[in-house]
């Protein structure tokens, strides 16, 4: 259903910016992400929209 979003400052403590790094899960588990980001981002996006048309 619709929703009206609310956008408030955060606190002074919050994280201004992430920088996600993977390379340390990347050396201990021999792990590579099967998904780039812009692939991902477009699966959760149209995930996303399938679940609002129910």
């Amino acid at each position: 259903k619709p929703f009206k979003a609310k956008f408030v400052t955060g606190f002074k403590f919050d994280i201004q910016r992430r920088v996600p790094d993977v390379s340390k899960v990347k050396k201990m588990l021999n792990w590579e992400p099967k998904v780039n980001f812009n692939e991902g981002l477009l699966e959760v996006i149209e995930w996303f929209r399938q679940k609002q048309k129910k």
